[in-house]
């Protein structure tokens, strides 16, 4: 006899007050419904390991499929991107080019006035280096004058 059957027996013995044999159809039926747990015990932990299984293949095809849709998505957003770069460029295009002549008749102008004022300041040093000159060429003759006049 098992230790289990001699636990059973002294358990009901004690809350029934009743003494039981080892050959009683009570510790057959324990006997049996020990045996369907222990059955449905392993085909439960057969059953979670198939589920695992299963849902680890499960979760392996999203994440194939979620990054294959990921990628897609990438090449989707750059093209999009870029598709809306290019008309909100061409739609500037004409703004972009009237700004441009814009800028360069200004400059063209500017350049223009800074060479009237550089040349009207060139023409006033060559009418100063004409005073100079002059000057100096009096202050001569005034000093040969004066040098004739002193020696003779």
């Amino acid at each position: 006899m098992s230790n289990k059957h001699k636990e059973i027996i002294a358990i009901i013995a004690a809350r029934n007050k009743t003494i039981i044999d080892e050959e009683d159809p009570i510790l057959i039926i324990n006997t049996l419904f020990e045996h369907a747990v222990e059955q449905l015990e392993n085909v439960s932990q057969s059953q979670q390991h198939q589920l695992n299984q299963h849902t680890e293949a499960i979760l392996a095809r999203f994440d194939h499929t979620m990054t294959n849709n990921l990628a897609h998505w990438s090449d989707s957003i750059d093209k999009k991107a870029e598709h809306l770069i290019k008309i909100g460029l061409e739609e500037n295009r004409d703004q972009i080019a009237e700004a441009k002549k814009a800028f360069f008749v200004e400059l063209s102008s500017q350049i223009t006035n800074q060479q009237i004022i550089t040349n009207a300041a060139a023409e006033k040093i060559q009418n100063a280096a004409l005073i100079n000159l002059v000057t100096v060429s009096l202050a001569i003759v005034v000093g040969v004058v004066a040098t004739i006049i002193t020696f003779s």
